[in-house]
């Protein structure tokens, strides 16, 4: 009985336990929904810490920006007559409304239901308490409505002031800052007409104590500067400054532009004394132009009741509450003002149009009180002074992007981007270029253009933001960026093309003029380390520092930095640097950063880049008419990249691209350079940033290779290097670039660099009847081609080559062409492609049965192509159907279709009758070795094989069919043009076959004219 007992006691304490919990959970739950929290624009609490309205005169629901969405004024929510469903009715459900632990100070100069009071204040506002235990919660509405809100008896939004304008401003904040708050109104003597909070929330608040019983001071101090900040992460600091009648003071002036140490643009109503001030360099007081927009809403000085100012330069917003007139010298007053970039931004876009400066001014004084503030501007930059500088994804995000590059075509808003962890290919920029956030170089440069005391910078710009007409004696441009977290290592380092960005601390701006032109920006996230190395190789280049705020105990024992922060540059030799220095993360990438002094009189392509690459260069740059490309040197050539080019799906020109860059022939190597391929900077400064990445170089070299979406050479009996047509320049047959014996400097060599070599993200099947080193295999087949994948992750890239080269390429060891097939004519086809087409090649290769020497595709790729499953296994039909037709298309606009055609060797057909002709319905002509069997055919109409005479000229190279390997075959009429993989001989009807066929005019015209001269009808 004594244990039953005990069991029951147990179960009952238990129990009750689980209920105290379950009442504290709900408690918890209650007391969360009922804060006071700023709201939403919707009225929701999602994080909204800050929240400022601006209604516009005749406006019923006015602009909200809130703290997590300040990108762009939004419309209101709901009409402000409504209580629900917008921000400022839910966060003040209970001050108009009864809640237990929620309590409120309320002040206005007009109060609630009496209209006629006299006060000595002009401030409008509540300061909102949650008094449940254990709960630090609390909010201060800022605003100019007169009468609003009433305490305690519902809301009502006052109609009559929907004819005028508006500001509402909430600030979240823990109670701590309540005090602040009240020390600054105590100056600013405002009408408290509402106060239920309880002493026991405001115990050792000895300012909040006089303010809720009005002790106003009557002696000094008569100014006041309070600084609180914002609940939420990232806190936001705001400043308060108030003045009592006693101070005699103008706040405008005497407060705020004294305390800023900033020229100010003001948006208030005015009297006719007080004036636009622009007296003293950098301190003006410029009056905004009246009307102006807030977004699409219209509002003017007669009807808008708010007074707010922006600091120029940013980051900071005012509101105040005296209007900018003579009398407020003799009235109290206050201007509560925030240091955040997204809200400055809002309102600065309203503050775009400025009244001229008022000048007594002769012209001469005026001049030189311009070249005086352009001085002392200039001056004050160079020695004025996230969470990390880490490069960013291409959304913004932080996801290991240790280099992003970002290619702006001309007229583009938001380029082509490539970051480290997806370069693969080009994709769309995030955003654009005039919004910070939400994409990658306007988050890395968000403590460059906002001020953040552990993130500084040096800045560097031939053009310095705000003074476009300053001369120097180099062109380069960028930001070296430093966290000064303690035991932190964490550096970043911007390279660009951009006259005037960024602006140091002054908010985000994009030069809207420059969407018009072409631009690169290149981000690389490195350790501090590396930053003397940068900084030796910028000594040379002699760079316009414009600002430079990191501290000295960051950059110990760095020489180099420290002449570079001082302007110190060498005027003695050695007048050449050249310094490596390596990414941060893994695998670290090697930058090498080449620079010369205007002493060297190098030319920084040739006698720089080149000499140290010691291979050829591939040049995208503006250019005169002195320099020239330059092939004097096997292998040390200088090509020029015609222009236009496409990055990506977006179009460039050099009339337009102010880009300079170049790519190493063969790769891996890209560069960015400062200085334009012309003669003139022999005697210029200059630097180029070389990063040996294979992804990068990449995606510049297709660039550079004229968005060759086919290609193919025609290599005559005799003859090292063919002749070759691409896809956008296949007019006429050109001479091959480099020898076939060299990979580097010709097309195909490119093209097969990761199937001659290792790449972690080019994967590719090849096939061939003759597999290298293996000469005497017997097989079904005469085909040979390489499937070629790129396996990184959201990237569709393929190519197929079809060629006639027997044990070619040799898979994974190194390029060899093989030098005995140089005697004979061969050609070779490449077809840029996406991967969805690759299981039709796959169904037709099965016909073909070819023999498949090397294949490392990973099945993630073919999921689903159940042929290329089959040819990769070898798995061969052996029953009916004996012929496939496949259709495929190339890559790119505009596609072109090419037809494969192919037949087993059961079914008995010879290809050129029975398949290529019955297909095509139409004569061909047929270039191919052939036996004493076959002859032409002229039987039926408009469906002759006729045979083309040997020799023949592939332009002027000469070809014959004794020396020649080739099998083809154009229409007639056209535009087909057709690789077939065994000869026009009787035995092919008991072989595998397959034929290439390409249906474009271009291809089919430079084949056609080889094929003028054919044998007559037998």
């Amino acid at each position: 009985m004594i244990l039953i007992s005990s069991d029951k006691s147990q179960t009952q304490e238990k129990m009750q336990n689980h209920l105290q919990l379950l009442v504290h959970f709900i408690l918890i739950l209650f007391s969360q929904s009922q804060n006071p929290k700023c709201q939403a624009n919707n009225g929701g609490a999602e994080g909204a810490f800050r929240a400022i309205l601006y209604k516009a005169p005749g406006q019923t629901r006015g602009k909200i920006i809130v703290s997590n969405n300040a990108g762009a004024w939004e419309d209101g929510a709901q009409v402000l007559t409504t209580r629900q469903g917008q921000s400022f009715g839910v966060t003040l459900q209970h001050v108009v409304e009864n809640h237990n632990e929620i309590k409120f100070l309320a002040y206005n100069n007009v109060p609630p239901g009496m209209p006629n009071v006299k006060t000595k204040s002009n401030s409008k506002g509540v300061i909102i308490v949650q008094t449940t235990q254990n709960t630090d919660a609390a909010s201060w509405i800022v605003h100019t409505v007169p009468g609003f809100p009433a305490a305690k008896t519902g809301y009502s939004w006052p109609v009559a002031e929907n004819a005028k304008g508006h500001l509402l401003i909430c600030l979240t904040i823990s109670e701590s800052q309540i005090n602040a708050i009240a020390a600054s109104l105590l100056r600013a003597e405002p009408l408290v007409h509402y106060n239920d909070i309880p002493e026991t929330e405001t115990v050792g608040m000895q300012y909040f104590k006089k303010l809720s019983d009005g002790q106003f001071p009557t002696v000094p101090p008569y100014l006041s500067r309070q600084s609180i900040k914002t609940a939420g992460q990232p806190a936001v600091t705001v400043n308060v400054y108030s003045k009592s009648a006693s101070s005699r003071y103008e706040i405008y002036k005497r407060v705020i532009v004294k305390a800023f140490k900033k020229t100010i643009k003001v948006w208030s109503r005015r009297d006719n004394k007080l004036k636009g001030d622009c007296r003293v360099v950098e301190r003006n007081i410029r009056l905004i132009k009246s009307p102006a927009p807030v977004s699409d809403h219209n509002t003017n000085l007669d009807a808008d009741l708010t007074n707010w100012a922006v600091s120029d330069p940013g980051n900071i917003f005012c509101l105040i509450d005296r209007p900018y007139a003579k009398n407020q010298t003799v009235q109290s007053a206050m201007a509560v003002c925030i240091d955040q970039a997204d809200i400055f931004a809002r309102f600065n876009d309203i503050a775009a149009q400025v009244e001229d400066c008022p000048s007594d001014k002769s012209q001469t004084q005026e001049k030189m009180q311009n070249h005086l503030q352009l001085l002392v501007h200039f001056i004050l930059i160079l020695f004025s002074q996230s969470q990390n500088p880490k490069c960013q994804a291409n959304n913004g995000g932080a996801e290991g992007a240790f280099r992003a590059i970002l290619y702006k075509a001309p007229g583009q808003t938001r380029g082509k981007i490539i970051v480290s962890n997806n370069a693969g290919a080009w994709e769309d920029g995030a955003q654009v270029l005039t919004t910070r956030q939400g994409q990658s170089f306007g988050v890395t440069l968000q403590h460059v253009v906002e001020n953040h005391n552990e993130i500084k910078f040096l800045a560097y710009n031939n053009v310095p933001p705000g003074m476009p007409n300053v001369k120097t004696k180099s062109n380069s441009k960028g930001v070296i960026i430093v966290q000064t977290t303690q035991n932190t290592d964490a550096a970043s380092w911007i390279v660009h093309t951009v006259p005037g960005f960024p602006a140091a601390k002054t908010g985000y701006s994009w030069p809207v003029a420059e969407n018009a032109k072409g631009h690169l920006l290149i981000c690389l996230t490195i350790s501090k380390s590396q930053i003397n190395a940068i900084a030796a190789s910028l000594l040379r280049a002699e760079p316009l520092v414009h600002y430079n705020d990191i501290p000295e105990t960051e950059t110990v024992g760095m020489q180099y930095f420290k002449k570079l922060s001082d302007g110190q540059f060498p005027t003695v030799p050695p007048y050449l640097s050249r310094q490596s220095i390596k990414t941060a993360g893994q695998p670290a990438v090697t930058v090498n950063v080449y620079s010369k002094s205007a002493s060297s009189r190098y030319e920084i392509y040739k006698r720089v880049i080149v000499k140290a690459f010691k291979k050829s260069i591939k040049v995208w740059s503006r250019r005169d008419n002195k320099l020239k490309g330059d092939c004097r040197v096997v292998e040390r050539n200088i090509r020029l990249i015609k222009s236009p080019a496409p990055v990506s799906d977006h179009n460039t020109n050099l009339d337009a691209d102010l880009t300079n860059w170049a790519v190493s022939d063969p790769g891996n190597i890209f560069c960015l350079i400062d200085r334009p391929y012309a003669k003139n900077q022999t005697v210029q400064s200059a630097m180029a940033v070389c990063i040996d990445q294979a992804d990068i170089f990449a995606r510049f070299n297709d660039i550079a290779a004229q968005g060759a979406f086919r290609a193919i050479l025609y290599k005559a009996p005799g003859q090292i290097r063919g002749k070759i047509i691409v896809s956008n320049s296949a007019g006429a047959w050109t001479d091959g670039n480099g020898d076939l014996t060299q990979q580097g400097g010709q097309s195909f060599g490119g093209t097969l660099e990761h199937v001659v070599q290792n790449h972690d993200q080019i994967k590719f099947l090849a096939y061939n009847n003759v597999p290298p080193g293996m000469p005497n295999v017997k097989t079904k087949s005469n085909s040979k081609g390489v499937i070629i994948v790129r396996t990184t992750p959201n990237t569709d890239a393929a190519s197929w080559i079809v060629h006639t080269v027997p044990g070619f390429p040799a898979a994974k060891t190194g390029y060899s062409w093989p030098v005995a097939e140089n005697a004979k004519g061969h050609i070779l086809i490449c077809l840029t492609i996406s991967e969805s087409q690759i299981n039709a090649i796959a169904a037709s290769l099965l016909r073909a049965e070819p023999l498949v020497h090397y294949n490392d595709i990973p099945e993630t790729e073919t999921v689903g192509m159940q042929y290329f499953k089959k040819l990769s296994d070898g798995q061969f039909p052996t029953v009916p159907p004996y012929l496939s037709r496949q259709s495929i298309k190339t890559a790119a606009q505009a596609a072109v279709t090419v037809n494969v055609y192919s037949k087993s060797a059961s079914s008995r057909y010879e290809i050129y009758k029975r398949v290529i002709v019955k297909a095509l319905k139409k004569s061909i002509k047929v270039w191919s070795r052939r036996d004493n069997k076959l002859k032409g055919d002229c039987r039926v109409v408009e469906r002759n094989i006729r045979l083309i005479k040997s020799p023949a000229r592939v332009d002027n190279h000469d070809t014959n069919l004794d020396a020649d390997l080739t099998n083809w075959a154009v229409s007639d009429p056209g535009n087909i043009f057709c690789l077939i993989d065994k000869p026009y001989a009787k035995n092919q009807t008991v072989q595998s076959a397959m034929a290439v066929c390409i249906d474009q005019a271009d291809i089919f015209a430079r084949f056609n004219d080889i094929a003028a001269q054919v044998e007559n009808c037998p």
